[in-house]
């Protein structure tokens, strides 16, 4: 299975867990078994697929650091490796939707980080380029394809749902749980076949229960991609035993029901945990994949 990283993953001068721990998981997962790191293609042509989603003005900042206050967002001070950063970390999760939905292979992975509260024209909570909508986007005009975003992040994915909405993706489904309450949207309409379940009361056991409730929801078969952002901040509220076995039953339920799989990181942070925990834990997801990938 391949793994798409580069080292301008992590150019961007600002140093914390978003912006670094791409690394930490790439020398984690190096020696896993039926997994490749290979570096992201299409960098010539992703600032447009970054366009087609996101407002020029902000993308604009993004790349040139002015204004300031909308290049900084997403809570990061800006230099010229951030949009080296979100232009190939954005490029890896294009480019596994290309390995998946080309034919190369069913299930595929980025490293990259930093996603699902940009909304369509700031950042926020560390994340600057939506690249789950990117894709989602990407998936439906070159393949034709239905799109889950499977969203297991501890908080809500707010900036996906506003970009759902304002492109009007009501094809593309948003199965959400979320364990703590920042860019909170239940306080919406949920889009018809959305469910967005947020407890911060969940225990290990209600968690796992939860979590088997949106994977009875996916389809079975079909040119269908799930796009799992796989949020390791759960933790210390739900147990790194928990968050392992959640990350197994996704990719048994995308391989059992016919489906294709692209995953990408989403939180996981030392200030609740070690590095090498957090590089741990993120690996627990690309090595099951890469085990159901290897069932065929």
């Amino acid at each position: 299975m391949k793994v798409h990283y580069s080292p301008d993953y992590v150019a961007a001068a600002h140093a914390f867990d978003t912006t670094r721990k791409a690394e930490w998981v790439a020398d984690a997962v190096r020696d896993l078994p039926d997994t490749t790191l290979v570096a992201p293609s299409g960098l010539n042509t992703v600032e447009a697929a970054i366009r087609r989603v996101h407002d020029g003005a902000y993308v604009d900042a993004l790349a040139s650091g002015e204004p300031r206050a909308l290049a900084e967002s997403q809570g990061f001070t800006w230099d010229e490796g951030l949009w080296r950063a979100l232009r190939a970390s954005t490029a890896g999760v294009l480019t596994a939707v290309d390995a998946v939905l080309g034919g190369e292979e069913r299930f595929a992975g980025s490293l990259s980080s930093g996603l699902h509260h940009a909304a369509f024209a700031h950042g926020s909570g560390f994340c600057s380029v939506n690249g789950l909508v990117v894709a989602a986007v990407h998936a439906i005009e070159r393949y034709g394809a239905q799109v889950t975003v499977l969203d297991v992040d501890a908080h809500a994915g707010g900036g996906t749902d506003e970009l759902l909405r304002h492109h009007g993706l009501d094809a593309v489904r948003h199965l959400d749980l979320t364990v703590i309450p920042f860019d909170s949207y239940t306080h919406r309409t949920p889009r018809p076949g959305d469910v967005n379940i947020e407890d911060p009361t969940l225990d290990d056991d209600a968690y796992l229960t939860a979590l088997d409730r949106l994977l009875a929801l996916l389809p079975t078969g079909g040119r269908h991609l799930v796009l799992h952002n796989a949020g390791m901040d759960p933790y210390p509220r739900i147990s790194f035993a928990a968050l392992e076995e959640r990350e197994r039953r996704i990719a048994d339920a995308v391989h059992d029901r016919g489906l294709s799989g692209v995953f990408v990181l989403a939180g996981g942070y030392t200030s609740s945990s070690s590095a090498t925990e957090v590089a741990t834990a993120h690996a627990w997801t690309v090595r099951e994949f890469a085990r159901v990938a290897a069932l065929g």
